[in-house]
């Protein structure tokens, strides 16, 4: 499990749906797609008794697809020729 907090990268979202993602130096191009049936986020909820209940927190309509392979920033380290 990922500590809180924890930065993966920086996420883009530009005109029409066009999202871009960068994670060091590999950048990715994707689209925004409408699911076609809504995700239901739950959390779960342990109590002292033993019963357990869950909590609805979130409802994910939407999806980012990238369909091609992340391109490189930077060709050489260093930037050489």
């Amino acid at each position: 499990m990922m500590a809180e907090g924890f930065e993966v990268g920086d996420l883009w979202i530009k005109k029409k749906g066009h999202v871009q993602l960068t994670i060091g130096y590999h950048q990715l191009s994707g689209t925004v797609i409408r699911l076609k049936k809504p995700l239901l986020v739950l959390e779960k909820e342990t109590r002292t008794s033993g019963e357990v209940n869950y909590d609805a927190i979130g409802v994910i309509r939407e999806k980012v697809l990238f369909k091609e392979k992340p391109y490189a920033l930077i060709s050489k380290p260093g930037g050489g020729s």
